[in-house]
């Protein structure tokens, strides 16, 4: 048994093969479909990105939540973040993590701030579908950095002292006894993908 009561699953041999088996199979149909799960409902679709790498499964969240707002994909070369959103003529950068069993964190990683962007900061635990979207506009984001202590998200510190343009990168545990968790549901958090879970939950 569990420390939270649930019983305790006892791996085997067959058990690894089996989803062994699975993940690869699923790995398999989404390398041939961008849009793999595109048309299911969305806390499937962001349960079956988890069993896709982490540089797989974020373009792909990335992809679908700007398709389902109706925004504008911005090319990287653009310097303008991930997507434009034409009611308010602002330009996002999109960030997403899923927590599970082995991650309890929203990760927030290459923040550039030397662009004029706002940010929708998305998180999705895989096992209970509970979530939180937070917008925050550049100066938020620029005020969490420090308050938060953000740290280089690559290179040496001798490489970043000289660099004008570092990439940040930050972390808030997803604990309602969390200072941070507790400040960022309190002041940055937004419906806007309320639409998809409801949906979901229709269906």
């Amino acid at each position: 048994m569990n420390k939270d009561g649930s019983k305790k699953l006892i791996v085997d041999s067959l058990l690894i093969d089996d989803a062994v088996s699975k993940v690869d199979c699923i790995r398999a149909e989404a390398k041939k479909d961008k849009s793999f799960g595109f048309n299911w409902n969305f806390d499937e679709f962001l349960k079956a990105m988890y069993l896709l790498t982490s540089q797989a499964y974020g373009p792909r969240i990335q992809t679908r939540i700007i398709n389902e707002l109706k925004w504008v994909k911005i090319k990287a070369s653009q310097n303008l973040g991930d997507a434009l959103a034409m009611i308010n003529n602002t330009y996002y950068e999109i960030k997403v993590s899923l927590i599970s069993s082995s991650n309890s964190s929203m990760n927030l990683v290459q923040i550039r701030l030397w662009q004029n962007v706002n940010y929708l900061c998305f998180w999705f635990d895989i096992r209970t579908s509970k979530f939180s979207v937070y917008i925050l506009t550049h100066d938020q984001m620029k005020a969490e950095t420090e308050l938060m202590m953000a740290s280089a998200a690559h290179g040496t510190k001798e490489a970043n002292e000289v660099n004008q343009n570092v990439e940040l990168r930050l972390s808030i545990k997803i604990d309602e006894n969390n200072e941070n968790f507790k400040r960022w549901e309190s002041k940055y958090k937004s419906n806007i993908l309320d639409f998809l879970f409801a949906l979901s939950k229709a269906s």
